[in-house]
């Protein structure tokens, strides 16, 4: 029997702070995206017009529910 626990961390309350190096080192995982100046960045291409305003709607959503305004 393991005396292993675990307890759930919910990321929003975690506090993470990274320097440049580890930042860059961890978005080279990360398809597209880019480190720039202190953010991170990715260039999103669509089709059409209809393609970028459905993105941009489930960004805004998914933004709203986390209380998160980029």
């Amino acid at each position: 029997m393991s005396s292993k626990s675990s307890r759930k961390i919910d990321w929003k309350e975690a506090e993470v702070n990274l320097t440049k190096k580890e930042i860059a080192e961890s978005i080279k995982k990360l398809h597209g995206w880019r480190l720039k100046d202190t953010t991170i960045e990715k260039t999103f291409k669509f089709n059409n017009f209809e393609q970028a305003v459905n993105f941009i709607n489930k960004v805004a959503y998914i933004a709203s529910i986390e209380n998160h305004h980029p």
